[in-house]
């Protein structure tokens, strides 16, 4: 298992190109997770060090809870494009903290030890992988990111020019973990989230499936109700 790491304050700084609505929270105990807005008004979420699967939970809960309690342009309950994009966020939200469960349902034994049939690392790189979650082919409505700060992704440049990553792939295989899955993570925390993102075009693989008005879908996002109302699959 890992330690849940500090946040550097030399690196809360607000990016240029991103407007910060929600920055690091000054209590340690919370689950470190910053929101802003993209040039394009797409909703940006950062995590920190959120490498075990309950807090990842806990990341993925307070992303939903921000997109309802503050919404955006594109992800709203007031429009009728708003409520349609909400719907196949939170849906989607869904399904990636199911997938994530799958994944970790053998994270620990019940001596507290890591299962032989686990692979920590591709659960790790599922969720840290740059997600960048669209309505359609133009609108972009969500990205999740990992913050890597420059010390974290300079110690993987050190690495990877000492050749670890070669000796951290055979040692991946002998135990029985993902070897690709392990290079993906080092690779987005060396070249930063623009590196091959995770792409997901919603309309491609949900549907809305309601004969409900736009007032009772909003109304059922609102209570945490809307999940079942989409169709499809990750």
């Amino acid at each position: 298992s890992f330690e849940m790491a500090s946040l550097p304050s030399a690196f809360k700084k607000p990016w240029t190109n991103v407007k910060w609505t929600d920055d690091w929270p000054d209590d340690a105990s919370e689950t470190p997770v910053r929101t802003g807005l993209t040039d394009s008004g797409a909703l940006l979420t950062q995590h920190f060090a959120v490498w075990e699967p309950e807090r990842q939970k806990q990341t993925l809960k307070r992303i939903r809870k921000k997109i309802l309690q503050e919404p955006t342009e594109k992800l709203n309950l007031k429009s009728e494009a708003g409520i349609r994009n909400t719907m196949l966020v939170l849906r989607f939200l869904h399904d990636l903290e199911q997938q994530l469960d799958a994944m970790n349902s053998g994270t620990e034994t019940q001596e507290g030890e890591a299962s032989e049939n686990c692979d920590e690392w591709a659960g790790m790189e599922f969720f840290c992988r740059p997600w960048v979650i669209a309505a359609d082919s133009n609108t972009e409505l969500l990205r999740i990111e990992e913050f890597v700060d420059p010390l974290l992704r300079g110690f993987c440049g050190l690495l990877s020019a000492a050749g670890a990553p070669v000796l951290a792939v055979a040692a991946a295989w002998l135990q029985m973990h993902s070897p690709r899955a392990w290079m993906q993570l080092h690779s987005h925390r060396l070249f930063g989230p623009s590196w091959n993102p995770c792409k997901v075009q919603l309309d491609a693989g949900y549907r809305i499936d309601s004969g409900l008005s736009f007032k009772e879908m909003a109304d059922a996002c609102a209570k945490g109700l809307s999940v079942g109302m989409v169709k499809g699959d990750l």
